[in-house]
């Protein structure tokens, strides 16, 4: 993980603290009994279809990018990454599941919108912090 390198904010949050506030919500929201492994990157890969987030279902596992980015938007990621897990456990998912537009990247958009909503809604401080990582 790459926690070790945040920037402290002017508050004393941290994105470590965005994550604890956060997680109970999404458990809630998707009605989760277990949740994958985390792994926060700088990036991820160097592809043509460059990524803030990916579920590897293999391996039950999250990665998501954090560098340059707003702990709010981290956040969102992640609600767009854990509704793909809930989706997988459902057996929802297919090779296709990933493309624009599909039913399910369709679904995980949505509900990363509801629960980052509610995120916002209960901590709004998140919101207002100029929160950067280290690059």
């Amino acid at each position: 993980m790459y926690i070790t390198e945040l920037v402290e904010i002017e508050n004393k949050a941290t994105l470590v603290d965005a994550l604890r506030d956060f997680l109970p919500i999404a458990v809630s929201h998707l009605k989760l009994n277990a949740l994958p492994k985390f792994n926060l990157e700088k990036t991820i890969g160097t592809s043509e279809k460059p990524t803030f987030g990916h579920y590897d279902p293999a391996n039950n596992a999250i990665t998501i990018a954090i560098a340059n980015r707003q702990p709010v938007d981290i956040i969102r990621t992640l609600a767009h990454e854990l509704t793909h897990f809930k989706q997988e456990s459902e057996g929802k998912l297919h090779p296709q599941s990933g493309e624009t537009g599909s039913n399910e990247e369709d679904e995980a958009n949505a509900e990363a919108g509801v629960m980052l909503r509610e995120f916002s809604q209960k901590y709004p401080k998140y919101l207002t912090l100029d929160a950067v990582l280290v690059p």
